[in-house]
């Protein structure tokens, strides 16, 4: 399996403005993004592997789970 790609998907995703709430890989950091391309590019400039979890904004800053 191949790792995910960021910056190529940052580089032609459409912004569509819909707020995304993503994790860390091991769900201890969670960060609300203004929509998924927004996701891809911090990723990419930061080298970190955030994921979708809920299609909305990160309201509680709580972990996924305990760390």
């Amino acid at each position: 399996m191949y790792p995910i790609n960021f910056c190529s998907m940052a580089s032609t995703c459409i912004h569509d403005g819909r707020g995304v709430c993503a994790s860390s890989p091991d769900g201890c950091s969670r960060r609300s993004f203004l929509d998924q391309c927004d996701m891809y590019e911090y990723n990419c400039d930061y080298g970190t592997e955030y994921m979708t979890k809920v299609t909305n904004p990160c309201t509680t800053g709580q972990p996924d789970f305990l760390c």
